[in-house]
């Protein structure tokens, strides 16, 4: 018997769409690792915004 998961806590929290391909920045997200394999968790405290231009990324 299979069951389905909970909306996700982001989907009542008024953030905004996020189109593919932009680039944008997140203020006030929770994050998690399990097993190696990392998350980032929106919240009604998440602030989003959009980037214009090219974002320089480094390790």
């Amino acid at each position: 018997m299979r069951t389905s998961a909970p909306p996700p806590s982001w989907v009542n929290s008024d953030l905004p769409d996020l189109e593919e391909g932009e680039t944008y920045r997140f203020e006030s997200v929770v994050t998690d690792e399990y097993e190696g394999r990392y998350s980032v968790k929106l919240t009604s405290e998440t602030e989003i915004e959009q980037l214009n231009g090219v974002v320089a990324v480094t390790k």
